[in-house]
């Protein structure tokens, strides 16, 4: 009986326990805008292969809410991938990022 009641109460803990999930900028460059749309402040710019913590989705379909480095704000969802980027200390781990990670689309966007 006291297994049944610590079993079902280590189910019922693990159900609230969120999981961040980890994302990397796809593109050559990202803003990091204040709010879900083209025309908000841009927050801060984002690189190639910068983590980001993916927090909600937004009200306005196509943007996340994520954050990176204490800073919180939007960014279109087309732009990142599900992942974590670990980039190299060699001069061109761009390169090797992007072939590690099977990832070609590195074009710019202003979004």
């Amino acid at each position: 009986m006291k297994k049944r009641i610590f079993l079902s109460l280590l189910l019922l803990s693990i159900s609230f326990i969120s999981f961040s999930q980890t994302y990397y900028v796809s593109v050559g460059s990202l803003n990091l805008r204040s709010e879900s749309n083209t025309n908000s402040e841009v927050l801060a710019k984002l690189r190639y292969g910068d983590n980001v913590e993916f927090i909600s989705n937004a009200i306005v379909e196509g943007w996340y809410k994520v954050s990176i480095e204490g800073k919180e704000g939007f960014v279109s969802n087309q732009y990142i991938k599900r992942g974590k980027c670990i980039k190299s200390s060699y001069p061109c781990w761009r390169k090797l990022v992007a072939c590690a990670l099977r990832t070609t689309n590195q074009a710019s966007t202003s979004r």
